[in-house]
């Protein structure tokens, strides 16, 4: 009887429990945010989070769960990503209480929870007793603040094991988050072991080091999710590894960490402890309050000790201290069965019991949500609706009405029903729109549908476009299948007038465009016939508007082109869908004059017709081919160039393998050009160089090409030649200088040539290599006596490598020295000599091991050929902008400051990101810093160069074109990057007082960059008289040692300072 009393006793319970479970679930529920630190997967969070619904499982709240994913500490960035997710998320949910685990939690509520959280009750859980943060909350706050238990478990450890010599600890944190430097002493004191903290390892180098740990020892694991690199690491796994290499003892302090291979310790439950702060929440919802729960110290530190493992050690139950669980002991399995079977039985008393009950009551419940269910369909599809939609009657008061529309107006549907619709807000307003409503009521009434545009006004008082449509309902159980209500829709098309005025507006304004176009455009059919042409077309070519219409387009070309070939060109269109073609063409206007166009034609979809966009290229086309001509070609002696000359010699060098035949290369320096220069002048030298170029062209066979590399240093590559026929032709160009005599104003001048020749007979290293060895055959030539000749042989150039060895290694001792990099700084000027503008470029000086400074041109190649140059750029520049940090007054004075970008760093995308972050977070004015990028490298990287340009415009950055006019092939790349300057090649600028051509490039490449918005720097200024051909041009700057040599760059704040006492 006693028996059967209890089991009814416990079915009984069960049954109030149920119906209290029913009772909960009707009720209001609250809502409680969890906001963790740790990522969804780490053990201590996912504990609390099982005690927290633990503990709220039988309640009536509602559990909305976030995650910070992070188990280290935040910094500022991270903290106010999530506070903008949080307020995202959450922006229009109110929560009754928070639960908040972890530090980085804790640090977010702290600064952010009166903005996230207004008036919310915090409890705080998963914090440790030694964090000081929570005295100074001024938010509603409770906690369960855990008790530090590292210590007791290190203590245990030397109870269980009195001989350890060291003591180990696993941590992936920052030791003084779990011991302060004040109790490791206090603990040293009462230890003998040394305390060793492993909390600086990635995976691998943990497990080597735990596999040395001499058998003295004992391991105590706090905690390892995140290795060294700081990615995640999986705790389990990593707690596996350990117990599977540990030869030693191994404690833990977490509960979860508990498993085979672990002795066990004081271990802290984030399952009690989720359950502790549930438990305060659920206090704060049934009205207790929070400044009536104080924070606690949690007591839900463990102490046990793991039977199986106490055995494997060598101990026994009567070594464990008093007050220790042991736990995994061996129970009695027939105690443990028979309790399992009375469970079972009292469950299945329980169900059966409660099932026939419980039948009946689903069908009803079932029958009574299927019906609510449909209904609410109904009705949230009528609330979703973006049209406006209304019930009315046959007088035309309010029925029904859906939430869109309500929300037009700012009215509930209260206030609404009942009402005549045209006398509501919706209408009311605007009598037009009234009017059509109640003529459109009076249609549907007799059965009839109606629809009408009108204007409705909103709770904002601005005026909407509608599309109205009013239908009758009919019942077809009533005789005469009568109306009894009317529907009434009505769609906002605001965005659809808008569009259709902008699109008349459009209209209008391309048949403007059309006419004021600066380009030509026609409009052509299949067979070539003009069938439109707009007015800027018509003038360009010398005719009167509607005079081309009839023409056909062939006959407007300059040279003879047959029809035929035009059609095949515009059936190009058709064969490639979509295609544009492109094309330069003369066209011939009415007066026989030949202006050059850009022509490109598309095919109109779904017409046989062409449109033609012609720009008129001529000024261009004819600059091109003069700058094509500059840019391969030396405009003194009129040979090939350096630029096209290396070009050359790259493809002849590639060709070695494929035609199974040497290709010999000679370098050439004039031995006493010098004296000439000196004695006579420039001119002299001049004509000098021009004879010299004669004599090279005579001497070399028709094959070889003869260039200018600069100075009086002369090149010629000798494609398929052995080196005996080279040497031969090296040895009568030495005889033909040798024989002529150079005359200038009644002066004789004997002149001589040293030479260097080399023959490559495989795939080097490149032009650059095969150049460098015929230079230093060339010096060698020179140092053995001149006019000679010296065939390069690899090792006797070795001593030359060794030097550049040198100069290297001095180069890298200086980048592990960045001090020995200092900033020298050279003026750039107005032309126009105004004295109130502070301009200047940074140039780079680099210190030698003996203090000195080393020459430019000597350490600058090297980092360039050894990579090198884009740390110099990096040093250089942060160097630059910290100095100019430190001299605020000096900025305020300072129009712009120039700094030069080598080819490396425009090619490092690494490079560019971190300049792009160091810019972001400078404080300085960026609009004062300007990138100088050679020509050639932009052009070379022109996608990095672009990419570049664009980055550092949007920061407010300047950027210059350096060396510009030597090797742009075509103006088409300076519309494409966009830079405010161009710095002219000093080749140009510095003869151009007495040389007309140098005169005239300098002005055109200003008056073409003008013409594309930007300002130009003329280099290589060495003379007033350049100054006032440079004025008459209009260049807006100047640079060279005529206006100002490089200086430290201290010597410019002296400079600032005399701007505004002195003037410049």
């Amino acid at each position: 009887m006693t028996f059967f009393k209890a089991i009814l006793d416990k079915i009984t319970f069960l049954g109030v429990l149920l119906c209290a479970c029913v009772y909960a679930n009707n009720a209001i529920s609250d809502e409680v945010l969890v906001l963790h630190s740790g990522y969804q997967g780490n053990e201590q969070t996912r504990e609390i989070q099982k005690g927290i619904e633990d503990k709220f499982k039988d309640s009536n709240i509602s559990l909305y769960v976030s995650y910070l994913d992070s188990n280290q500490a935040m910094g500022e960035r991270a903290l106010i990503e999530h506070v903008d997710f949080l307020s995202r998320k959450f922006d229009t949910r109110y929560f009754d209480a928070i639960i908040v685990s972890g530090e980085n939690a804790l640090k977010l509520v702290q600064q952010y929870g009166e903005r996230l959280f207004v008036n919310t009750p915090i409890v705080f859980t998963g914090i440790k007793s030694s964090d000081t943060s929570l005295p100074a909350f001024t938010h509603k706050i409770s906690a369960i603040v855990e008790s530090e238990n590292i210590f007791e478990t290190m203590r245990l450890s030397t109870q269980l094991f009195p001989l350890t010599t060291n003591i180990y600890i696993i941590t992936g944190r920052p030791l003084t988050r779990q011991i302060s430097e004040q109790a490791i002493q206090q603990l040293s004191l009462r230890l003998k072991p040394t305390l060793n903290i492993l909390n600086n390892e990635s995976e691998a180098s943990l497990l080597n080091k735990i596999n040395k740990v001499a058998k003295d020892s004992v391991i105590i694991f706090d905690d390892f999710s995140r290795d060294k690199g700081g990615f995640f690491v999986n705790r389990t796994e990593i707690l596996k590894a350990i117990t599977a290499t540990a030869r030693v003892p191994l404690f833990v302090i977490n509960q979860h960490d508990l498993m085979e291979g672990v002795i066990g310790g004081v271990v802290t439950s984030g399952f009690a402890q989720g359950q502790a702060a549930a438990d305060k929440v659920l206090q704060i919802t049934l009205g207790a309050k929070i400044e009536d729960l104080p924070v606690e110290v949690s007591l839900s530190n463990k102490y046990i000790i793991q039977y199986p493992e106490l055995l494997r050690w060598g101990l026994h139950e009567s070594d464990i201290p008093i007050g220790y669980r042991v736990i995994n002991k061996k129970e009695n399995k027939y105690k443990t069965d028979c309790s399992l079977l009375t469970l079972l039985l009292i469950v299945l008393s329980f169900l059966c019991l409660f099932f026939w009950g419980w039948r009946k009551y689903s069908r009803l419940v079932q029958d009574t949500a299927l019906v609510e269910n449909k209904h609410d369909r109904v009705i949230n599809i009528f609330n979703i609706s973006y049209d406006f939609i209304f019930m009315l009657d046959l007088v035309g008061e309010i029925k029904m009405v859906n939430q869109t529309a309500l929300d037009f107006v700012q009215m509930q549907e209260g206030e609404v029903a009942g009402r005549i619709l045209w006398d509501t807000p919706w209408w009311q307003n605007d009598a037009k729109s009234k009017k059509k409503l109640k003529s459109a009521m009076g249609q549907a009434r007799v059965g009839k549908t109606a629809r009408f545009e009108c204007a409705l006004i909103d709770k904002n008082k601005l005026k909407h476009a509608f599309d109205v449509f009013i239908q009758p309902v009919k019942n077809a159980a009533l005789q005469g299948n009568e109306t009894t209500s009317i529907i009434v829709e009505a769609r906002d098309i605001s965005d659809i007038k808008a569009v259709e005025e902008e699109v008349e507006k459009a209209n209008k304004r391309s048949n403007l465009l059309l006419d004021e176009s600066p380009s030509m455009l026609l409009m052509l059919n299949a067979q070539g016939l003009i069938l439109s042409c707009n007015k800027f077309g018509c003038n360009l070519l010398g005719y009167y508007d509607g005079e081309l219409i009839g023409r056909n387009l062939v006959t407007l070309y300059s040279e003879l082109v047959n029809l035929t070939d035009l059609k095949d060109y515009l059936a190009e269109c058709v064969d490639q869908e979509g295609m544009l073609l492109s094309r330069e063409v003369s066209y011939s206007t009415k007066n026989g004059r030949k202006v050059w166009i850009n022509e490109r034609v598309r095919k109109i979809d779904d017409h046989d017709q062409y449109f033609l966009v012609c720009e008129n290229i001529t000024e261009r086309y004819e600059l091109s081919k003069e700058l094509n001509y500059r840019a391969s070609h030396d405009y003194l002696t009129g040979l090939k160039n350096r630029l096209f000359f290396e070009s050359q010699l790259d493809k002849n060098l590639d060709k070695i393998d494929s035609h199974k035949s040497p290709c010999c290369l000679m370098y050439l320096d004039m031995d006493k050009f010098k004296i000439i220069n000196d004695t006579c002048g420039h001119h002299a030298g001049d004509e000098v160089l021009r004879q010299i170029a004669t004599i090279l062209t005579e001497s070399v066979p028709i094959n070889a090409m003869v260039a200018r590399l600069g100075g009086d240093e002369f090149a010629i590559i000798f494609p398929q030649t052995e080196l005996d026929i080279a040497n031969k032709t090296a040895e009568k160009i030495i005889s033909a200088i040798g024989k002529h005599y150079f005359l200038w104003e009644g002066n004789h001048f004997s002149l001589g040539v040293s030479i260097g020749l080399a023959e490559f007979t495989e795939l080097g290293r490149g032009g650059v290599h095969a150049l460098s060895c015929v230079d230093s055959a060339c010096y060698t030539a020179k140092q053995s006596g001149r006019n000679r000749i010296h065939i390069y042989e690899e090792d006797k150039q070795e001593e030359l490598r060794r030097e550049e060895v040198v100069w290297v290694n001095k180069v890298q001792d200086a980048l592990r020295d960045e001090s020995r990099f200092c900033l020298y700084a050279q003026l750039i000027k107005p032309v126009n000599g105004s004295d109130d503008y502070l301009h200047y470029e940074i140039l780079t000086r680099m210190i030698d091991e003996n203090g000195e400074l080393a020459p430019p041109a000597k350490f600058i190649p090297i980092a360039e050929s050894y990579n090198l140059a884009d740390k110099i750029d990096m040093i250089i520049i942060t160097k630059t902008i910290n100095w100019l940090k430190n001299h605020p007054e000096h900025v305020f004075k300072l129009n712009m400051c120039s700094i030069n970008l080598s080819g490396q760093s425009l090619g490092d995308p690494k490079f560019i990101e971190d300049l792009v972050s160091l810019l972001s977070h400078s404080s300085l004015p960026l609009e004062k810093l300007c990138f100088e990028i050679t020509e050639t490298v932009a052009i070379g990287n022109f996608s990095n160069a672009a990419k570049l340009i664009n980055s550092l415009k949007k920061l407010g950055c300047k950027l210059a074109l350096d060396d510009f006019g030597t090797g742009l092939s075509s103006f088409g790349y300076l519309k494409r990057l966009n830079v405010d300057y161009l710095k002219i090649d000093g080749v140009f600028v510095k003869d151009m007082a007495n040389d007309a051509q140098d005169f005239g490039i300098v002005k055109t490449i200003h008056e073409l960059s003008h013409l594309f918005g930007k300002k130009t720097i003329a280099e290589y200024v060495e003379s007033e008289e350049i100054i006032e051909k440079l004025n008459e041009i209009g260049v807006d700057y100047a640079q060279g040692y005529h206006l100002g040599k490089p200086v430290p760059i201290d010597m410019m704040v002296l400079l600032s300072e005399s701007l505004y006492e002195d003037g410049f």
